[in-house]
């Protein structure tokens, strides 16, 4: 059903300077020359608190903010313009609880219409700004949800992205935003656009992972060198101001995939990658710390073996207080890890956490700090339905990772075991 809400918008000329507007509320207040706008929401725009409306008729302004309250769209509200002629353009931007923009909408119609609609679409918008060729966060749904970060000290985030490999050459991207979504000058753009990281050889199947840190993001990817023989993880700092340090090879690899990585409470960077250290090895995971100008602080440690010989070799990787965690798919199950703050692993080996029942299947992981411990979330198959599970587990120094409680179904509406998800951490749980 409909709810009702009337906004009394008055464009008499002459237009007193500042916002005209008035909120009423109830049925029976609006008169016969009112305009009636229905402003609808796509699916998309979720969380709307209150709509501003700014409404332009010639050199003539005015405007109010409607209180949703427990409204949904559609909503609607009258316009009373009385002497006024021409065209009247409608603008309203939706907002969250927290004054955050969630969607925005606008439309144009004689002034003298009885009706008119806007349809509010979510406030996304373009982070790349050179168009020349096909770019995109990734193409590997293992690595989706490891291309954004922000800084603890500036609310500021960051985007990684890359190209479709063009004339043998492949390249990453980065561009910095504000807390509401405005692009920020960084030194390495000369200006707001985006800007290229790296300044070696990409491979044709690189990911970007950033992680954001309270002075740098950090920023890793798989690398080639020059012969096309030995990959390997490379790692770019950016500062505050959109600067970079040169970029650093961390390592060399025969082969490495799908880089995540996480910022640590004591400054530093924790990495790691599926891959193998001789071509004729089995894949199997390992770390890294590292500092926030990408020099490593720890040698290279594996911290999970019993990858998949085929399909699937993804992690996820997630920081407390006194260390991370890694997390990963293996052919039995999912396993995990803890690595100290000084990238030391805690325990002879990896921790069996969850073992798939007879007709169960598990595919992607993903996990994130939450309340002292961590949450991780699990696709799942049995049958035909396909969930995914959040777990919750513990994990430190003294303790090896152990189970806490029964899992919860998040959804039991994904299509496939290879639809892509991410989780990050938030103060009141985790997200995903």
């Amino acid at each position: 059903m409909t709810s009702v809400v009337f906004l009394r918008a008055f464009l008499v000329p002459p237009l007193v300077a500042g916002v005209g507007a008035s909120l009423l509320a109830g049925a029976g207040c609006t008169d016969e020359t009112a305009m009636i706008v229905t402003v609808r929401g796509r699916p998309a725009v979720t969380g709307a608190a209150s709509l501003t409306v700014e409404l332009k008729n010639g050199a003539g302004l005015a405007g109010d903010t409607l209180e949703l309250g427990e409204r949904t769209f559609p909503v609607t509200f009258s316009i009373s313009s009385p002497g006024r002629t021409g065209e009247l353009e409608i603008k309203v931007s939706a907002r969250n609880k927290d004054e955050l923009l969630v969607g925005r909408g606008t439309a144009t119609v004689a002034i003298t219409a009885e009706t008119a609609e806007v349809l509010v679409d979510s406030a996304d918008f373009v982070v790349n700004t050179n168009l020349a060729d096909d770019q995109f966060l990734t193409d590997d749904f293992e690595a989706v949800g490891t291309q954004l970060a922000s800084n603890a000290s500036t609310r500021q985030w960051i985007a990684t992205f890359r190209e479709r490999c063009t004339a043998a050459a492949c390249n990453v991207f980065a561009r910095r935003h504000s807390l509401i979504g405005q692009p920020v000058p960084s030194t390495l753009a000369a200006g707001t656009n985006a800007f290229t990281l790296n300044t070696g050889r990409v491979g044709a199947i690189s990911s970007p992972a950033v992680a954001g840190g309270v002075e740098k993001n950090l920023v890793f990817w798989e690398t080639t060198d020059v012969n096309d023989n030995a990959d390997g993880v490379a790692c770019r700092a950016i500062d505050l101001m959109g600067g970079a340090v040169a970029e650093r090879r961390l390592v060399t690899e025969p082969s490495t995939d799908v880089v995540v990585a996480t910022p640590l409470f004591n400054g530093s960077f924790a990495v790691a990658w599926s891959g193998k250290t001789v071509v004729t090895d089995r894949s199997n995971l390992r770390t890294l710390v590292v500092g926030d100008d990408c020099v490593p602080r720890s040698a290279t440690q594996l911290v999970g073996t019993l990858l998949p010989v085929t399909g699937l070799r993804q992690s996820s990787i997630a920081a407390a207080q006194d260390g991370y965690v890694v997390a990963w798919h293996a052919e039995d199950g999912v396993r995990a890890r803890f690595v100290s703050l000084t990238g030391t692993p805690a325990g002879a080996a990896e921790t069996q956490l969850i073992t798939p029942a007879v007709g169960e299947r598990f595919a992607m992981v993903r996990v994130a700090s939450y309340a002292g411990g961590y949450a991780l979330v699990v696709a799942h198959q049995i049958a035909t339905t396909v969930s995914l599970r959040l777990y919750r587990f513990s994990a430190s120094p003294a303790a090896l990772p152990t189970l806490l409680g029964a899992p919860t179904v998040i959804t039991d509406k994904l299509d496939s075991l290879a639809d892509g998800f991410s989780v990050s951490s938030h103060p009141q749980g985790p997200c995903w």
